[in-house]
């Protein structure tokens, strides 16, 4: 399949161009967390900025702080978002488009339809993932860390175009681990390439985060 910008392009060189035509943003990020929590709002805050930059907000599709958060924050300044929700559960209430993935591919077993849903959200021009809130539980974890995961994979071995990703660590928040040494680790461990270190970023606040992906 062919993206856009940075789409699914087959190249066996190193890519040092990025995406600079950002018109839409998957946010990452657990399904727990609610509003007034700090984590919840400062992602809010995200959908809100992306809204009002007239980028597309790309979820999950569903509660808490990584899906319903950002989608909340866009709607609330009449921005577009997209959900691709899960069978059995329900989708938030600030989906402006909403796909349900079973319906989409009928064919694929349930099992499958996670790993369909990351590979939908990974056709986003870049990415903003809220780290672990350990004090509200409601920060992103296995999930979010595979999904952080796939798009340094897919930077370095299959995307035209570089995509940038911000891990959201706002310093009222406790996240222990969610950090610049969490992608020391990665890189020593060969889970974040050395070559795609450079497209992610740390930001210490919402508009911090936004700015890096969009700019």
């Amino acid at each position: 399949m062919l993206g856009g910008n940075g789409g699914f392009l087959f190249s066996p060189y190193k890519r040092r161009c990025r995406v600079t035509q950002v018109s839409s943003v998957s946010c990452f990020g657990s399904g727990q967390g609610k509003l007034g929590e700090p984590l919840y709002e400062a992602m809010r805050t995200v959908g809100r900025a992306l809204g009002q930059r007239h980028i597309t907000v790309v979820t999950g599709g569903h509660g808490g702080v990584g899906m319903e958060a950002p989608c909340r924050g866009a709607y609330e300044v009449g921005g577009r978002t997209i959900g691709y929700p899960l069978p059995n559960r329900a989708p938030n209430a600030y989906l402006t488009t909403t796909y349900q993935v079973d319906l989409l591919y009928p064919q694929v077993s349930f099992e499958c339809l996670w790993a369909v849903r990351l590979g939908l959200l990974l056709g986003s021009d870049g990415f903003i993932a809220a780290g672990w809130d350990s004090d509200q539980a409601s920060g992103g974890s296995l999930g979010t860390a595979t999904e952080l995961m796939a798009a340094f994979t897919l930077n370095a071995k299959l995307w035209k175009l570089s995509k940038r990703l911000a891990i959201l660590h706002p310093p009222d928040v406790q996240i222990p681990g969610w950090d610049v040494g969490m992608l020391d680790a990665f890189m020593e461990w060969g889970i974040l390439p050395r070559e795609v270190r450079p497209s992610v970023h740390v930001a210490r606040s919402p508009i911090e985060a936004v700015a890096w992906v969009t700019g």
